[in-house]
């Protein structure tokens, strides 16, 4: 299951996968010309955009009435804004860049915890590589 499909990331793995036979399901906010020329490489796709209120949930709602089970589940979702240096963004900014970027994201995961597989997987990509967007960083003494 691919949360965000319609990025650039997400179309990629789309080629990726339905070319070594995987079934895909997955998620878009905005139906591209692109996406659309994947459409026959995804089982189910749902309209899902983190911005706005009520769409994980009612997203999460499609996807159980439909029954499906995911094995994988991969976040490429985000925003790139804001752009710039820190102190010159506003900060309201930055709160709706986390929300969409790490909170709804993992929105998404615990609503959709019960449709997972066993032994299943997740891995998140960060939505805003491109303006140095914070990191956690975890130090371990190995002695």
């Amino acid at each position: 299951f691919i949360l965000g499909a319609s990025s650039d990331i997400g179309l990629a793995l789309t080629k990726f996968w339905s070319s070594m036979g995987h079934k895909i399901s997955g998620t878009y906010r905005k139906k591209s010309g692109n996406l659309l020329k994947l459409s026959d490489c995804f089982e189910n796709l749902y309209e899902c955009d983190l911005s706005v209120d009520g769409s994980i949930s009612s997203c999460v709602k499609m996807i159980k009435k439909d029954g499906l089970k995911w094995d994988s589940l991969v976040i490429c979702t985000g925003t790139m804004e804001p752009m710039g240096r820190f102190e010159n963004c506003d900060f309201s900014d930055w709160l709706q860049n986390i929300e969409v970027n790490l909170l709804a994201p993992l929105r998404f995961l615990h609503l959709n915890l019960e449709n997972r597989n066993k032994h299943s997987s997740v891995i998140f990509f960060s939505g805003a590589g491109t303006n140095k967007t914070w990191t956690l960083e975890r130090r371990h003494r190995l002695d």
